[in-house]
């Protein structure tokens, strides 16, 4: 009997068809033109290997289509298996938009997802020609941590339960 069970297959559509009203805050990097008509908002992760990927090519099409399209970055970290998620990186990040360097450091955070100790994140920052004591002064309050929290609130909202995620005009895109 088992094998005349006939079961069809679930596609999902590539774009979601429900707008999503996802909020947009003062501490969200902004990488492209801030007026752009096409808005991509990425969740992602440092550690995540899919999630650089994905980055990188998000910030090609940017990079080519620069008057077009903005990219708000909405940080996202995730917990694996038997550990706690890893915030380093994104205080490290949030904390280099304020010297406006979010994006330098965020580009080679993400190809150096397996190093991302506070040592790591220090000489990442040193190359970049970042004011390190300010950065030091930023990554020791809590309102990187606060920016952290509020992304993860949003994501949590708004149901996402992996990185990366992304939205093309509060649309969710399945990848």
């Amino acid at each position: 009997k088992a094998a005349n069970i006939v079961t069809k297959k679930k596609t999902t559509p590539l774009v979601a068809t429900a707008t999503t009203y996802i909020p947009i805050t003062t501490t969200d990097p902004i990488y492209g033109n801030p007026g752009a008509p096409v808005t991509v908002i990425e969740f992602s992760d440092f550690a995540c290997k899919k999630c650089s990927q994905t980055h990188d090519a998000i910030i090609k099409f940017v990079t080519q289509n620069p008057q077009k399209i903005r990219v708000i970055w909405k940080g996202m970290p995730v917990a694996k298996i038997f550990s706690q998620a890893n915030t380093l990186p994104h205080q490290a990040a949030y904390c280099a938009n304020s010297q406006n360097k979010f994006w330098q450091f965020t580009n080679i955070a993400m190809r150096n997802s397996r190093n991302l100790s506070e040592n790591d994140l220090k000489k990442i920052v040193e190359g970049l020609n970042i004011d390190t004591a300010k950065w030091l002064t930023c990554f020791k309050v809590n309102d990187t941590k606060q920016a952290i929290a509020s992304s993860t609130v949003i994501s949590a909202a708004l149901g996402i339960k992996s990185a990366p995620t992304v939205f093309v005009d509060n649309h969710w895109i399945n990848l």
